[in-house]
């Protein structure tokens, strides 16, 4: 197989084979919309590095697998629909690669950044029956085969993004899987967009004091600042396109009284010591989520003052501050979405170093 060098910055991963539409395609130019990785053999593997956007070899299942579990030189591979991961299963030397997968509704272009606290989930084996009734074990990723749709032969539903992390467990590769089949309707004639993100905690400058920060789930960012009007942000108030919002060392929820649109965000908090990355569906089954509601709250030298917010995050706020940080070991909340469709779970880390409001958190979807 011939193989495209690319960088990062060139979205389309792309190879000349069999499964394009020009067998003329100049390997040196930049990739092109019609190119293709052609995993069309259902016991071939191609192993990729996601540094260099290219494949570093193949591999015949049974044959090949142990030779390819031993090397760190690559962190996923192809089969025709199925992916594999250099983790788990897959691995024999515990490299440190896995899938994450993001929201439903998230979009390629708007992630840039994953919190350091995301799950990664690593290849298991699994045995299938074959369509000529015999059976099959073989290592893969579960979490990218699930967006298979059942039926014969399988169709795709639109894939959500994914985030790849690199053997080395240094670095992680958004990846959005487009196409399964080409235009001539041949299975295994593979297109997916590939770039690298960075690996962080989210980072939100809420110092004013007057100042709310407004964030969204689905893009993963702060989308605007809004001013309270007599403890209300009326414009913000009519608004479903945020979650969450932090004033300080205040959180406020896209909920109760701070919501005019019917919105139905709000807050659990984890009373007992559960881990961030142990919290599941399961975690939250039969949950109730506190909605915000107009508090009064003590003002320094002055009248107390009337503020719409979630009373369960500011209910941890420790007073005088520990070590310079307002919160000392914050526990773990679930944040329902706006539309009450989506929960995620939330760990703040610091409220506070210098100066109260530089607040870091981590953030992922509860599955």
């Amino acid at each position: 197989m011939k193989k495209l060098l690319l960088p990062l910055s060139i979205a389309i991963l792309a190879f000349a084979t069999s499964c394009s539409k020009d067998d003329d395609t100049n390997i040196d130019q930049p990739s092109k919309e019609k190119d293709y990785l052609d995993a069309t053999s259902y016991t071939t593997w191609h192993y990729i590095s996601a540094k260099d956007n290219s494949v570093v070899g193949t591999g015949e299942h049974k044959i090949d697998d142990a030779k390819w579990a031993a090397r760190t030189d690559w962190d996923f591979a192809i089969q025709r629909f199925k992916v594999r991961t250099n983790s788990g299963t897959s691995s024999s030397v515990d490299a440190n690669g896995g899938v994450h997968t993001f929201g439903k509704d998230v979009a390629y272009a708007d992630i840039s950044s994953i919190s350091t606290a995301a799950p990664f989930v690593a290849d298991i084996d699994v045995t299938e029956e074959q369509m000529d009734e015999s059976v099959k074990t073989e290592s893969k990723s579960t979490a990218v085969v699930s967006v298979m749709a059942s039926g014969m032969p399988p169709t795709w539903l639109k894939a959500p993004i994914y985030a790849i992390r690199s053997a080395d467990g240094k670095s992680v590769y958004k990846v959005e899987f487009t196409q399964y089949k080409n235009e001539k309707g041949e299975s295994g004639c593979v297109k997916y967009n590939i770039a690298g993100i960075t690996k962080k905690s989210v980072y939100v400058d809420a110092t004013s004091s007057t100042l709310w920060h407004y964030y969204s789930t689905k893009t993963g960012t702060v989308i605007g600042t809004g001013t309270d009007v007599d403890g209300v942000d009326v414009k913000w108030a009519a608004r479903k396109d945020w979650d969450f919002a932090i004033n300080s060392y205040n959180i406020r929820t896209n909920g109760g009284t701070s919501s005019t649109n019917g919105a139905q965000a709000g807050v659990f908090i984890f009373a007992d010591k559960i881990e961030f990355g142990n919290v599941n569906k399961t975690s939250i089954s039969g949950v109730e989520y506190l909605l915000d509601a107009t508090i009064s709250t003590p003002q320094m030298g002055g009248a107390p003052k009337l503020v719409s917010k979630s009373k369960a995050v500011v209910s941890k706020l420790q007073m005088p501050p520990v070590n310079g940080v307002m919160w000392s070991e914050s526990p773990v909340y679930a944040f329902r979405s706006a539309d009450g469709t989506q929960v995620w779970k939330v760990k703040f880390e610091s409220f506070a170093t210098t100066e109260m409001g530089k607040v870091y958190f981590n953030i992922a979807e509860v599955k």
